[in-house]
């Protein structure tokens, strides 16, 4: 099992690799590692590819570990994070991502990495329309 934490300076973005079998202490050595990353760097994205991993852990561990994880080394619920991953290994990162984004985190599943940071990178939409020509509704969304 490798891993390779590295932050990107033009995407701004935490970039972690994982290679082999991964276990769930790998899982939790690598979130210290993030914090560590995230903390000297200011660094508000993360991306996680799987796609050279033969084995991942399950969604129930992989949650456990991240609740345990953020609660200890205090990642904040705003940071955006991505997951690359195969399609055989779609099923449990959609399900972690979709509990994930239920517990008020921001994580999508992609294929690719270049749709991943795509995502992670795009700028928050303003409005086309003044507030004054908003009804209450857009305004709350804006």
């Amino acid at each position: 099992m490798t891993t390779a934490i590295n932050f990107s300076s033009i995407e701004q973005c935490i970039l972690v690799r994982h290679e082999g079998e991964v276990t769930e202490a790998e899982i939790r050595k690598s979130m210290d590692d993030i914090f560590e990353v995230a903390t000297e760097s200011g660094a508000r994205r993360l991306l996680i590819d799987w796609r050279s991993a033969s084995s991942i852990p399950s969604c129930g561990e992989l949650w456990y570990v991240m609740q345990a994880r953020v609660g200890q080394v205090g990642l904040r619920r705003d940071l955006k994070r991505a997951i690359v991953a195969r399609t055989d290994q779609r099923w449990t990162a959609d399900l972690f991502a979709e509990l994930a984004k239920n517990h008020g985190f921001l994580f999508r599943v992609f294929g690719e990495q270049s749709d991943a940071l795509g995502w992670l990178t795009e700028s928050i939409a303003t409005p086309s329309r003044s507030p004054e020509q908003m009804n209450e509704q857009e305004i709350k969304r804006a």
